[in-house]
């Protein structure tokens, strides 16, 4: 931040630069560009508050993008987003870089600069304390730790030189946890602990080990850390034996499932990825042992090298551990004392940590939000998954956690004559998750993530343009989310049904594979919800048309004036229309999604909801055209739409009024259905006609708009089993919203095939999905190599030991 003064103003310019080899450079630049801003943005000291205000909300947007990571650029990378918070650890990450650049800054004597800086901190720390408080998980002490091995491990700290303004306490839900001694504000330093008391691979010249793990070919530090920490925690003159000794016998993470828990994962790729995280550790376990005890039983006695203590120890190196980058500049896997009593939260008060302050030697743990004395204090363990939390951890994270993804591995199989190519993405991978977590649940948007949308849609050879006509890309939409829908209802089968009284009597790994499975229901349903929406449409459309028909019938009935008469007749034309259009495109895109196969039930039911609504439409249809013909009226027709009608019908289906003021003049001026012609853009003034006075028809209108509203409610509720429409098999005048199971829901017209048994280094589930003709294959990844890189933990790199 640079200050420059000009005749009559001081100005702060303020920007935040995107590093040009900073991942995902590219979109993040071309998202930035999309805010229409100049950067850096100028604060002049003649602003008004609100001036002031708008400024900052714009350096809020900038700093998301800047401080966006994979996941978060995934789901929140477009304009829409950035007006919202993408996510705790992305809004705290922006505000904190925004104050930390404030502070930094150099600024004039004068009080109006001074004044505005301090309103601008103030007004950053509110929103941060608002995003704290939006998160804040309670905390509930039902244990301190005054007296014991937590105490004595503390007062080791300080007496060795660590600073620290958190105790250690048993929390509920949390085992031990670090609870703040009193208020810490945003920048406060919570803990900080010399090097002299961190174990790391410094340590390691010191031990007997050392000169034998020098003709080891290939062993990494890391590796070295966790034999000599197999041995160190039994030792009893070591000097880091206080800490040892606070360390669980068992730490329950997912690598110590037992059988049962295992079988609890039954349908989930978790099942997979912790049976291979254990073979792949007894592989790197057989590689090193027996050889090293029986060479060197005196430095690795066997009974301290048992498998039991190797996993043991494993399971410490990856749930405790931390990179630290020291004033060397070199990146150390480390142990810290103390430290490890910090919980992970995907709200944390810690996220800026893991440099070494060369002027202190120590390392400092600030805060990048508030905590009141008594709180606990969290710290960010990462940006990861429940299920790696899980594995390695041994825990699910509290609340919506929006790392929670699927990832998918899309091919698109061609044939030889087929003149698509592989569509062009700026993405290599692609991910869903669970869709409570979408700002966005209108239509073409429907709570999925634009880059899977857009990839699929590219594989139709369809780009959504400006030129391009709505209802084509509608269509296209319909058959990518029967496609995804398909998919995913396969995967939610092979889940099974809940059972709560599993949960009564379960032991702790156990419960954990049910909770995680839960979790997984959820993701999946929220999925299926999305991609049902577009029958769900059709179904609104129906309704709304039937509403307008019983209005429309009342009042030719009771014999209003022909003003409003015709009123009604255009409103109910507008409504007809768009229930043709709509099931005629459903209808096609269900033709196409069973055109190679599909049960028979699920083919019969959506035959009979397709025929119900046609006849519907029909009754309606021919009523009107004989009102028209006995009136002595021209034929209502149906039009193409253009841009700005195809606008408004996007609104219309996702249940929010359109702005068509020229329509609604004509509705207030009282023209008739023959002066008008037909368009969807009337639509908005049906939608707004409950607030019009219109004699006995008031109710019946303040009712479709209701039903309008309620149905948006019901197709984007997320705490809720999916719904479907189906129809009665035994009484075909019915139709409705059903709740339906899972044996009920979808097609089947793929294979979903679970490799359990293919134990190579790389797995996957593979979907293979039939759509419009066009084969698609989803694959879910997992990638044994990439599983081991943890989050502080580097690869047992053991593939290349030689034992001499």
């Amino acid at each position: 931040m640079d200050l420059h003064k000009n005749e009559n103003d001081e100005v702060l310019r303020l920007a935040l630069e995107l590093r040009e080899t900073g991942p995902f450079f590219k979109q993040k630049k071309l998202l930035e560009t999309s805010l229409n801003v100049e950067n850096p943005v100028c604060i002049k000291s003649s602003y008004t508050p609100d001036q002031l205000k708008d400024l900052l909300n714009l350096l809020i947007k900038r700093a998301r993008i800047v401080n966006f990571n994979e996941v978060e650029l995934y789901f929140g990378g477009d304009i829409d987003n950035l007006e919202h918070c993408i996510s705790p650890r992305n809004e705290l990450e922006a505000l904190y870089s925004i104050l930390e650049a404030i502070n930094k800054s150099v600024s004039s004597e004068s009080c109006t600069m001074k004044n505005i800086k301090q309103m601008l901190e103030e007004e950053i720390v509110d929103r941060i304390q608002e995003v704290g408080n939006k998160f804040r998980e309670e905390t509930r002490i039902v244990g301190d730790s005054s007296v014991g091995k937590e105490k004595g491990v503390l007062d080791w700290g300080v007496n060795n030189g660590m600073k620290t303004k958190v105790d250690i306490a048993y929390v509920e839900g949390a085992g031990r946890g670090a609870i703040a001694r009193e208020d810490l504000k945003v920048g406060d330093i919570a803990l900080e602990i010399p090097v002299s008391v961190i174990i790391s691979g410094e340590l390691l010249h010191e031990s007997d080990m050392f000169p034998i793990f020098e003709k080891i070919d290939g062993i990494s530090e890391e590796t070295m850390l966790l034999l000599w920490s197999m041995k160190e925690k039994h030792r009893k003159e070591s000097r880091f034996k206080l800490y040892f000794d606070t360390l669980p016998e068992n730490f329950n993470t997912g690598l110590s499932f037992g059988i049962d828990a295992i079988m609890a994962l039954d349908g989930t790729l978790l099942l997979e990825e912790i049976v291979q995280a254990k073979e792949h550790l007894r592989t790197q376990y057989v590689e090193l042992f027996p050889a090293l005890s029986d060479h060197h039983p005196d430095i690795f006695p066997s009974e301290l090298y048992t498998w039991e203590q190797f996993l043991w120890a494993c399971e410490l190196w990856y749930s405790n551990s931390m990179k630290v980058i020291f004033p060397d500049g070199k990146l150390r896997t480390c142990l810290i004392p103390v430290a490890g009593f910090l919980n992970h939260s995907i709200c944390p008060h810690i996220m800026n940590y893991g440099r070494v302050d060369a002027s202190t030697n120590s390392l400092r743990f600030p805060l990048s939000r508030p905590c009141r004395s008594g709180e606990q204090c969290f710290l960010s363990y990462g940006n990861f998954s429940s299920s790696h939390l899980l594995t390695f951890y041994g825990f699910l994270p509290r609340g919506n956690n929006p790392y929670d993804i699927i990832p998918l591995d899309i091919d698109i199989a061609q044939d030889e004559d087929s003149e698509v190519g592989t569509p062009t993405t700026e993405w290599s991978s692609h991910m869903v998750r669970g869709t409570w977590l979408s700002k966005n649940h209108r239509i073409f948007h429907y709570g999925l993530p634009p880059p899977l949308l857009d990839h699929l849609r590219k594989t139709k050879n369809l780009v959504s343009q400006s030129n391009t006509p709505r209802h084509e890309v509608l269509e296209t939409d319909l058959n990518v989310l029967e496609g995804l829908s398909s998919t995913f209802q396969q995967m939610m089968e092979s889940l099974g049904d809940e059972n709560q009284e599993d949960r009564e009597s379960a032991c702790w790994d156990v419960m954990l594979a049910i909770e995680f499975k839960s979790l997984q229901r959820r993701i999946i349903s929220s999925i299926l919800t999305s991609c049902d929406s577009g029958s769900e449409e059709v179904q609104q459309s129906a309704d709304i048309m039937e509403s307008a028909y019983r209005a429309w019938l009342r009042a030719r009935k009771e014999g209003l004036i022909s003003q409003h008469l015709d009123t009604l007749n255009r409103e109910l034309q507008m409504a007809l229309g768009t229930a043709k259009w709509q099931l005629e495109e459903f209808e096609r895109a269900v033709c196409l999604s069973y055109r190679s196969n599909g049960d028979d039930i699920t083919n019969t039911r959506h035959r009979e909801f397709v025929s119900a609504i046609e006849d519907q439409i029909s009754r309606v249809e021919t009523a009107l055209k004989e009102s028209l013909e006995v009136e002595g009226k021209k034929p209502f027709r149906w039009v193409n739409l253009d841009k700005e009608e195809c606008d408004d019908l996007a609104h219309f289906l996702s249940g929010t009024p359109g702005t068509s003021q020229m329509i609604k003049d004509d509705c207030i001026k009282g023209k008739s259905s023959e002066e008008v012609p037909i368009s969807i853009k009337d639509i908005s003034g049906f939608i707004e006609l409950q607030e019009r006075k219109i004699p006995e028809t008031g109710h019946e209108i303040s009712y479709r708009a209701d039903h309008i509203s309620s149905n948006q409610t019901v197709w984007s509720s997320l705490d809720r089993n999916t719904l479907e429409i189906v129809i009665d098999i035994d009484d075909k005048q019915t139709n409705g919203l059903t709740e339906a199971t899972p044996e009920d829901k979808g097609s089947k017209p793929f294979i979903w095939r679970s490799r359990a048994l293919e134990r190579t280094a790389k797995s996957e589930t593979t979907c293979v999905t039939s759509v419009a003709g066009q084969i698609y294959t989803f694959r879910t990844s997992f990638d044994a190599n990439r599983l081991f890189i943890c989050p502080f933990f580097a690869p047992l790199n053991l593939s290349h030991v030689e034992v001499l």
